[in-house]
């Protein structure tokens, strides 16, 4: 059997290859209205949701697409079932439903591991928090060149670095050997630099930041200690997005308010902060449109990049004029030393923030990430961008704020 699929479907997939969401989402809309059985509608119009962080209308689109999906030739095993399973099962994910998300993980190439550590959960609640906390302050140990704060892990603090282009929180392997945590498996993982390293899945049982203690953690483990000795791990967004989170870099803090029950903060665009809409794709990713020289694209906003505002692949060097460097520098990342090569741009901006002469890094953006959702993804705009005045990223709304 084929999906079933129309012509304002595939209009829908072609205007999501030009990153044009809102028109795809017009042409999948109709092509649900024609045939509530076309698959690719359902998908898409699932995956968009996903994005906007809609989970629970995502979830019934990609269930509806998914059952489809399985009667198709090659029991649910093709390319386009698999991505059906993936996108599903990161909706289940962010939902916390760990025990049916695992059950989708188990199903797709490398993930077993994770689908061990989210299995090993059973009746607990993943992100306990012990106790009533309406914020969490947390003072930075530093924002150059990276955002540090610190974190009580096995009774000791630790410093961690906040990077939105993480997943869980990740720990280094050597503290958790010392905690006697247990592994659930490793999986191999890219990283901004192109580079591939093993990462492990444990479960930690409880983290404290300032006076709150958050109880079975998901975490990832790897050997952050021997490229940065003074680094215990990463905050990723997959923890922080529990959180309204407001990176206030002038006061020197970060302020954490729980998302259940907790209120976000204050209303802020009409105190001349700039508004920027992004998206969160699988389970960490965040997305926003961007803008290098006038070069429109979209891009990747990960905090964990350290030296420069932004990196990009060598398309947009070319189609955005940014200035390179005739020399090339060692840059070190979470999978060991790479070669890059610096360059500038007159002028960065996310959605209507925009900051002028930032420097940032060709050759340290993989090929993987580029296409990874069929449209491009032309940048990754990272710490040295986003440090201002403040930076509030708003999950509820899906909203940047900048000032």
């Amino acid at each position: 059997m084929s999906p079933q699929s129309s012509n304002a479907a595939a209009i829908a997939s072609a205007l999501w290859d030009t990153a044009d969401f809102s028109g795809a989402e017009s042409y999948y809309r109709r092509a649900i209205e024609e045939n509530p059985a076309d698959m690719e509608a359902l998908h898409g119009l699932g995956r968009l949701k996903l994005a906007h962080n809609e989970l629970a209308a995502a979830l019934v689109l990609l269930e509806q697409a998914h059952a489809l999906s399985m009667n198709l030739a090659g029991g649910g095993r093709d390319e386009l079932s698999l991505t059906v399973r993936r996108d599903l099962a990161s909706a289940l994910y962010r939902l916390e439903r760990f025990d049916l998300a695992a059950e989708h993980y188990e199903q797709l190439p490398g993930q077993a591991p994770l689908a061990a550590q989210l299995r090993a959960f059973g009746n607990a609640q993943p992100y306990h928090i012990s106790s009533s906390i309406e914020e969490i302050a947390l003072p930075f140990l530093g924002t150059d060149p990276l955002p540090i704060v610190t974190l009580v892990v096995g009774g000791k603090e630790h410093a961690f670095v906040l990077d939105t282009g993480s997943g869980q929180l990740v720990l280094d392997t050597g503290i958790a050997r010392q905690m006697g945590l247990p592994s659930y498996g490793t999986r191999e993982a890219i990283f901004a630099s192109g580079q591939r390293a093993p990462i492990e899945h444990t479960i930690l049982p409880a983290v404290t930041l300032g006076e709150a203690t958050i109880e079975n953690v998901p975490a990832e483990v790897m050997d952050v200690r021997r490229f940065a000795p003074q680094l215990s791990g990463f905050i990723g967004t997959s923890f922080l997005w529990r959180f309204h989170a407001l990176y206030d870099w002038e006061g020197e803090v970060l302020r954490l308010r729980p998302r259940r029950g907790g209120q976000p903060f204050a209303q802020v665009a009409d105190e001349g902060m700039a508004e920027v809409p992004f998206w969160l794709f699988d389970t960490h990713l965040l997305l926003a449109r961007a803008r290098l020289n006038g070069h429109e694209t979209v891009a990747y906003v990960a905090s964990g990049m350290a030296g420069g505002a932004f990196t990009a692949p060598q398309t947009t060097v070319r189609q955005a004029n940014l200035l390179a460097s005739d020399e090339t520098i060692e840059g070190v990342g979470a999978a060991g030393a790479t070669e890059i090569v610096p360059v500038s741009a007159e002028r960065l901006c996310l959605g209507d923030w925009c900051r002028a002469d930032q420097e940032g890094f060709a050759n340290f953006f993989p090929a993987e990430l580029e296409w990874r959702y069929g449209f491009r993804v032309g940048a990754l705009v990272s710490h040295a961008f986003l440090h201002s005045r403040r930076w509030i990223v708003d999950f509820e709304r899906m909203r940047f704020y900048f000032d």
